[in-house]
């Protein structure tokens, strides 16, 4: 940790950084066109595309001692 404090150890981190951002700007210049951030929505709404909402099928038994009930019954 002491390292870090250091001005040779700050530039060193900062001229890193710098790389890093210079290098996410280029290839984003580069290739920003081929590759956008967010997928086109075409005019599709999420509406016409969503699925039918999910429920659990009903019990007939609230208990499960008249699962059993029913079961001996049988």
């Amino acid at each position: 940790m002491r390292g870090l404090l250091t001005t040779r150890e700050q530039d060193a981190w900062r001229e890193l950084i710098k790389k890093e951002a210079f290098c996410r700007v280029s290839w984003k210049a580069k290739y920003g066109s081929k590759y956008p951030r967010r997928v086109p929505d075409y005019g599709l709404s999420r509406k016409k595309c969503s699925l039918p909402a999910i429920r659990l099928p009903e019990n007939r038994c609230s208990t499960s001692g008249e699962v059993m009930a029913k079961r001996k019954n049988s």
